[in-house]
């Protein structure tokens, strides 16, 4: 079952990737968007475990120096469906 999952979460966020260009909440011109794309891998895991401080750890650095969760709010359409939930069920962007 948590292969099956983690299967799921990847697949979606391959399927988020190639669609990103062409979403209005992933501008991947901007470090930010650049920043949550990057990391998807952090982000499953994260999400897999439901832990919230480790999803947020995935957005430490990186190009942005933007705080982890402004670049998730203004990038929420850069990631694929179960981690969109993630973000919703932890009011991570209120």
């Amino acid at each position: 079952m948590r292969f099956m999952t983690t299967a799921l979460l990847v697949f979606d966020a391959l399927a988020s990737f190639s669609s990103a260009a062409s979403n209005s909440s992933c501008d991947t011109s901007t470090d930010a968007c650049v920043d949550v794309l990057d990391n998807s891998h952090c982000q499953i895991t994260a999400v897999d475990s439901g832990n919230k401080t480790a999803f947020l750890e995935c957005f430490q650095g990186g190009y942005s120096s933007l705080a982890p969760v402004t670049k998730i709010c203004q990038c929420v359409g850069c990631v694929g469906n179960p981690i969109d939930t993630f973000i919703t069920n932890n009011t991570i962007c209120t």
